[in-house]
């Protein structure tokens, strides 16, 4: 990690390739002055030219600019650690985003309960909206002196400002992909709650497991990843997402 090499931010190669063609114009001006002025061309002029042609106020303002940006981001409890990082936000297309513990709460929470052949469902705010769909609750059974008792269901739920974190990116032009290792079916139905995947959204093509990607030719492995939005049983290998 030390030896890699940091890449250069949209705005720091749009600069670099400003301050080339500058230095171009420059020069071609300098040389212009001087031919039209030879004979009475002196020191003086030829500072006070480079003085007035160097845009030397060019990366304060820039500074400036990204300073007040970050101010602007840290009233929005964002963490910016470096000042390039503002612009490079501003340029973003797609987010990669974990399951466990950013987009879900990362607590396993009790939401039915099943005994005997009854349901005692318990009331949660934030499941009311979802009862439609593959719920793919985590279920654990109870017995006693090996007499079934009853089985709970549990989920993960997903943060409350998840999904309009979520709509907000997607209005923005920005397409959120959820990478975890879970099963491709809970990945799914998080997917859904949140609204990575509509209710009835068909997600053959934008849902794959690390297998099922790596199986890809790599052709459509190109493609996939340009319309996929979530990948589940993801695991690090040298070969994966080459």
């Amino acid at each position: 990690m030390a030896s890699t090499e940091q890449e250069r931010t949209p705005l720091q190669q749009k600069l670099d390739e400003f301050g080339q063609q500058l230095s171009k114009v420059i020069s071609l001006i300098c040389i212009a002055v001087w031919i039209i002025n030879i004979g009475h061309f002196n020191d003086p002029i030829a500072v006070a030219l480079a003085v007035a042609a160097i845009p030397e106020g060019l990366p304060a303002v820039i500074t400036t600019c990204l300073a007040l940006g970050t101010r602007r981001m840290a009233k929005k409890n964002a963490i910016v650690r470096s000042l390039p990082s503002v612009e490079t936000l501003g340029c973003t297309s797609v987010i990669c985003s974990d399951k466990t513990g950013t987009l879900t709460t990362n607590q396993m929470s009790v939401c039915r309960v099943r005994m005997l052949g009854m349901l005692h469902p318990i009331e949660v705010s934030s499941f009311r909206a979802h009862q439609r769909g593959n719920n793919n609750l985590q279920a654990i059974t109870n017995s006693t002196d090996m007499t079934f008792v009853g089985c709970v269901g549990m989920l993960d739920p997903p943060r409350a400002e998840v999904a309009a974190s979520i709509k907000l990116c997607r209005q923005a032009g920005i397409r959120v992909i959820m990478i975890t290792g879970d099963n491709k079916g809970t990945a799914v139905a998080i997917c859904r709650r949140v609204g990575i995947f509509g209710e009835d959204d068909d997600v053959s093509r934008m849902a794959y497991t690390g297998r099922e990607f790596d199986d890809l030719s790599a052709a459509t492995q190109r493609e996939a990843v340009l319309t996929a939005r979530c990948f589940a049983r993801v695991k690090y290998h040298p070969s994966s997402f080459s």
